[in-house]
């Protein structure tokens, strides 16, 4: 089973992940696929990591680039890229939670990354156009997987 975890939180583009998972949801995914949206969910991510074949998790982050650009990387390249330090909205954030389980020696399932710059976190704002724009752009990448097996 891949799990695909959308974070985030009603911030402006902080929704990105939610967005995601939303459209996901409404164009239909194959049975094997579970959706997950979380809010700001600190440690209880550690949980949702673990048990399955993949996951997949998406998230807005401050990463000093310009808005809506997307980036995908594994969990692990996320530790050791320096430019990344806990740029979350989340509280204990993503990073936080791979720190964690890294130091505690907790295997997670294989974790890959689907980043967006965002661009403002008004609170209860829509997302901004270049992160609209990057949410199609994203799911389509992730139909992708769904097609290619």
């Amino acid at each position: 089973m891949l799990r695909i975890i959308g974070l985030g939180s009603p911030q402006g583009d902080d929704q990105f992940g939610w967005r995601v998972i939303e459209l996901l949801r409404q164009e239909g995914v194959p049975d094997l696929v579970e959706l997950v949206v979380l809010d700001r969910p600190g440690t209880a991510l550690l949980s949702m990591l673990q048990g399955v074949e993949a996951v997949l998790v998406v998230d807005a982050m401050d990463m000093g680039a310009a808005p809506g650009h997307l980036i995908e990387l594994e969990a692990s390249q996320l530790l050791q890229e320096s430019t990344f330090t806990e740029l979350s909205s989340h509280g204990f954030g993503v990073i936080d939670t791979l720190k964690l389980a890294q130091a505690c020696e907790i295997e997670l399932a294989p974790t890959q990354m689907h980043l967006v710059q965002l661009g403002h976190l008004d609170s209860f704002e829509p997302l901004s156009n270049p992160v609209q724009l990057a949410v199609q752009k994203l799911v389509k990448r992730i139909r992708l997987l769904f097609t290619q097996g």
